[in-house]
């Protein structure tokens, strides 16, 4: 038996799957849970708990270790694996890289607050399920980290939103 592996499935070139002592009929569709590869304290210790620096070692982009065939050495499997990959990760990964570092150069986020100023918890563990697992929405704070951001925010603001840009499909508020 042949296999072919890639990160969202394992499968063979026979009309049955056999892998320990089960047999998977050829009708059943096998799929790969990101989030129990992501969640794996083999790979990363305390799955919990965010921690950016599990990454510091990896060097790299994204699409360097897709495309190293070294499935153990990547960072991680956001974009796929194998001819199932996500043609766009080097955009990808370049656009979330920009709006992140800006967002983070320029805002502080915080929990919500509640009717009496106290914040909020976020629950890390509720994720809606389906096609595409994804954590379920929740309540955060975007401040401004200085008044001269602040005022740079309402400027382009202003300047997007004049009468000569209006974008009418749009109803958000500079202010929140």
């Amino acid at each position: 038996m042949e296999w072919i592996s890639d990160s969202e499935r394992v499968y063979c070139d026979r009309k049955h799957l056999v892998g320990n002592d089960v047999e998977f009929p050829s009708s059943w569709t096998d799929q790969l849970t990101f989030r129990g590869i992501h969640m794996d304290p083999k790979r990363y210790p305390d799955p919990d708990k965010f921690d950016p620096t599990r990454f510091l070692e990896h060097k790299l982009g994204a699409a360097a270790y897709a495309n190293a065939g070294n499935v153990a050495a990547r960072d991680h499997f956001s974009y796929g694996n194998g001819k199932r990959i996500c043609p766009g990760i080097h955009l990808a990964e370049r656009s979330l890289f920009i709006m992140t570092a800006r967002m983070l150069q320029t805002l502080t986020i915080k929990p919500a607050l509640d009717e009496f100023g106290n914040e909020l918890s976020v629950d890390i563990h509720a994720c809606q399920t389906g096609l595409v697992g994804c954590p379920k929405p929740f309540r955060a704070r975007f401040e401004y980290r200085n008044s001269e951001i602040k005022k740079m925010f309402q400027e382009e603001w202003n300047e997007l939103f004049s009468e000569k840009n209006v974008i009418e499909s749009w109803s958000v508020s500079v202010e929140g």
